[in-house]
C-alpha cells in the first residue's frame, strides 16, 4: 500500500505545474520613487522628472528616478502578464518599499500615455496601491496642465485603494517654460516632505 501511494506521489509530482517563487531583490529603500510614464524620448516629462529630482534633493530626500523604457521590449509583450521583466520586477519592488510614487505624466489624446496605463495593470495588486502614496505629475505646454490626465490617474489610484494628497499633487502648465525656472518645484518637494512623514 505505502509502495503505492509513493507511486502515486511522483506520479502527481511529474504532472504538477512548476510553481516559481519570486524572492524581493534587495532594492535599496528611498522614500521616493519616480516614474517617467511616458516612453518618447526628450520630452518635456522627462526634463520635468529631472527638475523633480534636484528639488527632492535639496530638500534631502531620497529618490529613485525610473522611465518605462527601462523595462525593455519584454514589456510590450503579451508574455509579460506571466513574468515580469526582470528590470520592471526591480521598479515593482521599489514601489513595495517605497513611501510615496511619483507618477509624471503627459496628457495624450485626454488621457495619460498606454506605456503608464500598462504599468498600473502589471504592478503587484493590490500591495502596490492599498494604503500607499500616490502623487500625481501632469504636465503640458497648454495652460491646463494635462488636467483630464490628471483626473483620470487619480480616479483610477483612488479606485485601486491608493492615497492621492492634492497638496502632493501638481498640475504644470506651460510646462516648457516652467522647466527652466531654476526653482520651480521647491514648494511642491515641500509638500511631499509632508506627505511623507503625514
Amino acid at each position: 500500500m505505502k509502495l503505492l501511494q509513493l507511486l502515486l506521489a511522483s506520479i502527481s509530482a511529474l504532472f504538477a505545474p512548476a510553481v516559481v517563487e519570486h524572492k524581493m531583490e534587495q532594492v535599496a529603500p528611498a522614500p521616493i520613487v519616480v516614474l517617467v510614464g511616458t516612453d518618447r524620448p526628450d520630452s518635456q516629462t522627462n526634463a520635468t522628472a529631472e527638475k523633480l529630482m534636484q528639488a527632492y534633493a535639496k530638500q534631502g530626500l531620497s529618490a529613485q528616478l525610473y522611465h518605462v523604457t527601462d523595462f525593455g521590449p519584454e514589456f510590450y509583450a503579451p508574455s509579460v502578464y506571466e513574468k515580469r521583466p526582470s528590470e520592471f520586477q526591480k521598479f515593482n519592488d521599489a514601489v513595495l518599499v517605497s513611501d510615496v510614487v511619483v507618477l509624471v505624466t503627459p496628457e495624450y489624446n485626454a488621457t495619460i500615455p498606454a506605456p503608464l496605463t500598462r504599468v498600473i495593470n502589471l504592478l503587484s495588486f493590490p500591495d502596490s496601491f492599498k494604503d500607499k502614496k500616490f502623487s500625481i505629475v501632469s504636465v503640458s505646454v497648454s495652460p491646463y496642465g494635462a488636467t483630464r490626465a490628471h483626473e483620470q490617474l487619480k480616479k483610477t489610484l483612488v479606485d485601486l485603494h491608493a492615497i492621492v494628497n492634492d497638496d502632493a499633487n501638481l498640475k504644470v502648465a506651460h510646462v516648457d517654460q516652467v522647466t527652466k525656472q531654476v526653482d520651480a518645484f521647491g514648494e511642491h518637494a515641500e509638500n511631499i516632505a509632508r506627505f511623507i512623514q503625514g
